[in-house]
C-alpha cells in the first residue's frame, strides 16, 4: 500500500521504516534452503486462482483486493478491508509501511481469540516477504518476522496456529512447503513438490504443483494440482503418521478422468472441519465445493458441479462463515457472472450479473451477499437485494475512497 503520509524504504541489509504501527525488521543473513528470490510458481495447465478473496473471522468481515491502475504491477496496490461484526461500513486496515505491489496472502487463527496474519509477496526490489499480525476485534499491527523468498501466488499460501506457521513458497523449481515454530524460530523446508510427487500418495494424484495449505492442531493439509481425475487434498497428522495421505473424495460427473486443481483450502471458523474449492473437467471450467462431514478426521463430500464455461477467468473466490463459497468470474465474451454454493450434495445459486468492476464477491453472515467493485482508488459495496415479489438486484450501500498515491511504485 502507498499512502501519502506513510513511507517505507527496503534495503538488502534490512528495513528502514517511516511508518506508524508496524515495527521494523532486520533481515540480513536470513536464509531458507530450497527457496530463492521472488520466483513465481511454474504455470500449470489449469485454472489459476486470484488473490482476491473475502472471509469472516471472529464475526468480522475481511476483504483482500487490488486497487490503483491495475493494468500495471507497479501501479497496483493490494488492500485489506474490515467490516465490524455488528455491521457498519468497510474501512481500510492494510498494514502500513510495506510495499504490497506483489499481493497479500492472509492466514487466520480462529477460536476464542482470533488472530490475523498478513504476508506481503515479494515484488520488484523486495526480495523477501514480511509478515504482520493483529488480534481480530482491535486491529493494530505488529511485525511477525519475514519469509525468505516469496509466498507462492495463491491465496492460501499462509496458514497459522497457536504453535507455528506454514508457508507455501514459490521457487523456480516448484513450490516448497515451509514450517516455522514459535517466535524467533527459523523457517525450514517441510515438503517439496517433487517429494510429494514421488510419494505413494503423490503418484496416485500425479502431482503437478502445490497450490494451498491449511494448518490445524491435529494435522497439516496441502492442496495440489493433479494430472489424474482425483481431488489433490493431502493430510499429514504429525510424527506418528506414515507420511502424507491422499484424502478420499468422490468427485461428481464432469470432474473425473482429467486434471484437477485445488483452488482453495481452508479450516472452518471453529477449527473442527475443512473446506476446499476444486476445479476440473474440460478446460478446467467446472468447480465443486468439498468439505469434511464430521470434523477434520471424517470423510469429505462434494457439492454439485458449477460449469463456468470455456474461456472463463476467475475474478475472486471467497468463503463465508459457514464455509459457503462465493465465486465471481468473467466469461469468454467479457461479461461478469457470480454464484454461491456449498456442500454436501447441494447445487449452486447463480446470482444476477454483478456490477462492472467487481473484484470480490463477499458471502457474509445470514443472507448477506456483497459485490465489492473497484474503480481506481474507489471501493463500492453493492448489496444483493431480494424483493418479496421475487425480484433481485444490486444496490449501493457504501462508497469508500482510498488514499493511494498513484505516482508511487511501492
Amino acid at each position: 500500500m502507498k499512502i501519502a503520509h506513510r513511507r517505507a524504504r527496503w534495503t538488502r541489509a534490512g528495513l528502514v521504516c517511516r511508518s506508524i504501527g508496524l515495527s521494523c525488521l532486520a533481515v540480513a543473513g536470513v536464509g531458507l534452503a530450497g527457496c530463492g528470490g521472488a520466483s513465481s510458481p511454474k504455470t500449470v495447465a489449469s485454472l489459476n486462482t486470484p488473490l482476491n478473496t473475502a472471509f469472516v473471522l471472529g464475526g468480522e468481515s475481511f476483504a483482500v483486493l487490488p486497487m490503483g491502475r491495475r493494468s500495471q504491477p507497479l501501479t497496483t496496490f493490494w488492500q485489506l478491508f474490515v467490516r465490524p461484526a455488528r455491521g457498519g461500513h468497510w474501512r481500510l486496515v492494510t498494514p502500513p509501511g510495506v510495499a504490497d505491489n506483489g499481493g497479500l496472502v492472509v492466514g487466520s487463527l480462529p477460536g476464542r481469540s482470533p488472530r490475523l496474519e498478513v504476508g506481503f509477496r515479494a515484488s520488484a526490489d523486495l526480495g523477501f516477504s514480511p509478515l504482520a499480525v493483529s488480534a481480530v476485534g482491535r486491529i493494530g499491527w505488529a511485525a511477525a518476522g519475514v519469509l525468505p523468498g516469496s509466498f507462492a501466488d495463491y491465496p492460501d499460501s499462509l496458514a497459522v496456529t497457536t504453535t507455528g506457521r506454514l508457508a507455501l513458497v514459490g521457487t523456480a523449481g516448484g513450490e516448497v512447503l515451509s514450517i516455522r515454530g514459535g517466535t524467533g524460530a527459523k523457517w525450514s523446508p517441510l515438503l517439496t513438490e517433487h517429494a510429494l510427487a514421488v510419494s505413494p500418495a503423490g503418484r496416485a494424484c500425479r502431482v503437478e504443483a502445490l497450490t494451498a495449505v491449511a494448518l490445524t492442531l491435529s494435522g497439516q493439509f496441502v492442496g495440489a494440482a493433479c494430472g489424474e481425475g482425483v481431488a489433490g487434498i493431502f493430510v499429514h497428522r504429525g510424527t506418528r503418521s506414515k507420511g502424507w495421505t491422499l484424502v478420499r473424495l468422490p468427485l461428481p460427473r464432469g470432474m473425473g478422468g482429467g486434471p484437477t486443481r485445488v483452488l482453495r483450502l481452508v479450516v472452518d471458523g471453529d477449527g473442527l472441519g475443512a473446506a476446499a474449492l476444486l476445479a476440473g473437467g474440460p478446460a478446467m471450467s467446472t468447480l465443486v465445493v468439498a468439505r469434511t462431514v464430521t470434523g477434520l478426521s471424517g470423510p469429505w463430500v462434494a457439492s454439485q458441479p458449477l460449469v463456468l464455461g470455456h474461456g472463463a477467468r476467475l475474478v475472486s473466490t471467497s468463503f463465508g462463515p459457514a464455509t459457503d463459497v462465493g465465486v465471481a468470474w468473467s466469461t469468454s465474451a467479457g461479461g461478469l457472472r457470480a454464484a454461491v454454493g456449498d456442500a454436501p450434495g447441494r447445487g449452486w445459486e447463480v446470482l444476477p450479473s454483478p456490477p462492472a468492476g467487481t473484484a470480490d464477491l463477499f458471502v457474509g453472515p445470514g443472507t448477506v451477499i456483497d459485490a465489492l467493485a473497484v474503480t481506481s482508488t474507489v471501493l463500492t459495496d453493492w448489496r444483493l437485494v431480494r424483493s418479496r415479489l421475487g425480484g433481485e438486484g444490486w444496490s449501493v450501500v457504501q462508497r469508500l475512497r482510498v488514499p493511494i498515491d498513484l505516482g508511487s511504485s511501492g
